[in-house]
This record gives structure tokens, sequence and C-alpha cells, in this order.
């Protein structure tokens, strides 16, 4: 039996490499926080670590953004920042997803963390 899973692979910024799973029914929280389910602390603690006092990188908030994937044709996005997010290059404060059954989407949070978001089967 196979099920969806949204998948967010980092494609620019600190993320790039990454890769994170959604499942289905599932809603995440993204940000700094070790409190969020999806936590990018260790991203900027090693590049501050690298680069001492480089708080540029710091442009994903704490609690950044809340993703909410109840089913294949209604995926939520709701921006929680001060440092913005942006759905293909618009920025958003909420928004919906209807099509991503056909067609992946890019996701950015803050300045330079960016994300393609795609539906994938298990």
């Amino acid at each position: 039996m196979s099920s969806e899973c949204l998948v967010l692979k980092g494609i620019e910024g600190l993320v790039k490499g990454e890769e994170y799973n959604i499942e289905l029914g599932e809603t995440v929280v993204i940000g700094r926080s070790s409190k969020c389910d999806i936590c990018l602390k260790y991203l900027y603690e090693d590049e501050e670590q690298k680069n001492p006092g480089g708080k540029q990188f710091n442009t994903v908030s704490r609690e950044h953004i809340r993703i909410s994937f109840h089913n294949l044709t209604t995926i939520e996005f709701e921006d929680l920042s001060s440092n913005g997010t942006y759905i293909d290059g618009k920025q958003i404060t909420s928004h919906i997803i209807s099509d991503a059954i056909v067609k992946n989407h890019q996701l950015q949070l803050g300045a330079k963390e960016k994300f393609l978001v795609m539906l994938e089967k298990n």
C-alpha cells in the first residue's frame, strides 16, 4: 500500500541538500526553535561556528511557517515570521496550494532558504 508524502527538498541557502518529509495528515511548524517539528537550528549553529558573528544567516524565525498537509488537493501554508515567506516568488501570509499533485512549487523562508515542495509516493 502506497501513500503520499510532501517532501521539502533544500535547493538554496543553508538548507541546500537537506530533505524533510511531511506525512499526509500532519501539520508541522518549521523554524530555528528546538520546539519546532522541523528544527533548522543546527544549520545556523554550524554556520555560526564557521563564521563567528555571522548573524546575517539568521533570517529564518524561531517559528517561521506552519504547513498543514491534510489531503492531496490542499496544502496550507501560514507565515508565522517577521522575516517573510514566499511561495513561487510571491510573499504570503497564508496560502493554499491546490495543484501540488501536478506540479512542484518553491518555498522560501526569509532571505535565502529555498525548498522545492513536491509530492512523492512512499
